[in-house]
């Protein structure tokens, strides 16, 4: 797996708008933010188009768009504009090597889930992170714990200028007693559940490898039996073959029953999980890193944990 170089003073940021089309005034200040960080962002007017309602403009103008993202080599990361609908429309023109050629840093969720897939089966690492139209609503602890796993000012030892990712920690806020302890590690993959299951027969989400995996899923606004349809998707199209184990994020607005639920759904598909952490939609959500190998630990008694060790970037 490749991770892409880190992001400092200057670097250029393409954003664009694969999915679904946004008002001007949160992308404007989310543009500001990326700008105040010491970034370089630049994107196309074509961005503010919309086209059927609920697209930000035809398929071959988005289209268009994310192919001179990806095959620029002067861009060094690429930042989702906003989620709603529209990328899984793209995956099948986007050839996974392209990716590969340039890797940059793909940063975004919800629809962005389509493109993590495709840079996760291109071998690239990616960042799961507040969209552009997001970034001025989401917490300042938010915001800077994705700007301190992207960026780096300089190139002293303390920094990511050294070469790697730091050792990374998520630990769930709800204490639990389980009948026993287990743990499991794997290659982190995955994003807005929904879409995951969008994905099923595409072959997008087939592994490139060996590596055991751990699925890591969030969603919005979904009822706990549609979320169970998801993962008997998950699991009747095998994607859940070879997944060690599931980390779920933030399920907001989906019920005060829906984590339990949720947590059973994958049982009965033979893959344990624990949930709770504090990645998804909400405005204290973390970022969280696609791609990387990590370990999930869920203890009999206590909080649950999903942690990284550093990674070599390429």
């Amino acid at each position: 797996m490749i991770v892409p170089p880190p992001l400092r003073q200057g670097s250029r940021v393409r954003v664009i708008a694969p999915s679904g089309p946004f008002d001007r005034e949160p992308f404007a200040k989310g543009v500001e933010t990326l700008v105040n960080a010491g970034l370089q962002p630049n994107y196309s007017e074509r961005v503010f188009t919309r086209s059927r309602g609920f697209l930000a403009g035809n398929d071959d103008a988005r289209l268009s768009e994310l192919q001179d993202a990806i095959d620029d080599p002067d861009i060094d990361a690429i930042w989702i504009a906003r989620g709603g609908y529209g990328a899984t429309r793209l995956l099948h023109a986007i050839e996974p090597e392209r990716v590969r050629r340039y890797p940059k840093w793909l940063v975004g969720f919800s629809d962005a889930t389509a493109l993590h897939a495709l840079w996760a089966h291109a071998g690239v690492a990616s960042m799961h992170g507040a969209n552009v139209t997001t970034l001025n609503g989401w917490s300042d602890a938010a915001r800077d714990h994705l700007f301190s796993m992207l960026c780096s000012e300089g190139d002293s030892a303390e920094t990511f200028g050294s070469g790697s990712l730091p050792s990374l920690e998520y630990r769930s806020p709800i204490e639990e007693k389980r009948e026993s302890a287990w743990q499991t590690s794997g290659v982190v993959f995955g994003g807005n559940l929904t879409v995951l299951a969008a994905l099923c027969g595409t072959g997008i989400l087939a592994p490139t490898s060996g590596d055991k995996r751990l699925l890591f899923v969030e969603d919005i606004a979904e009822p706990p039996y549609k979320l169970d349809r998801c993962v008997t998707q998950l699991q009747a199209s095998g994607v859940l073959d070879g997944v060690a184990g599931v980390a779920i994020g933030q399920l907001q607005d989906c019920g005060k029953e829906a984590l339990d639920s949720l947590i059973a759904s994958f049982y009965s598909a033979s893959v344990r999980a624990v949930g709770g952490f504090s990645v998804g939609h909400q405005a204290d959500s973390s970022a969280l890193p696609l791609g990387l190998w990590a370990t999930l630990t869920a203890p009999s008694d206590g909080q649950a944990t999903l942690r990284y060790g550093s990674a070599t970037r390429g």
